[in-house]
């Protein structure tokens, strides 16, 4: 069940996925393996658990559509996971 800890959770969890990604293209770009790899470990674990937690709050969305019932957070999520991305696509390029 989708809730404010998770709402929270996924907002950073963007943020670190947009975050690392950007390093790990500068890493590649620069051919240095370490970081390159280092950087793609944090994108692939940000990535698996944002995906996680997306498919859980569709699923809960569509659960309640089918239900003809309300739900909150996990509309909630998918605005958090969005504004997460954004924010952190705007990090990166103004770093």
């Amino acid at each position: 069940m989708i809730g404010p800890v998770e709402v929270v959770g996924l907002f950073v969890l963007q943020l670190l996925f947009i975050g690392s990604r950007t390093v790990n293209v500068s890493a590649i770009s620069h051919k240095n393996t370490t970081k390159a790899i280092l950087s793609g470990m944090a994108v692939h674990w940000t990535w698996l658990m944002g995906i996680y937690y997306g498919v859980a709050s569709v699923g809960e969305i569509i659960h309640a559509i089918q239900m003809d019932t309300t739900t909150f957070w996990p509309w909630l999520a998918l605005v958090a996971s969005t504004t997460g991305g954004l924010v952190g696509t705007y990090l990166g390029i103004k770093k």
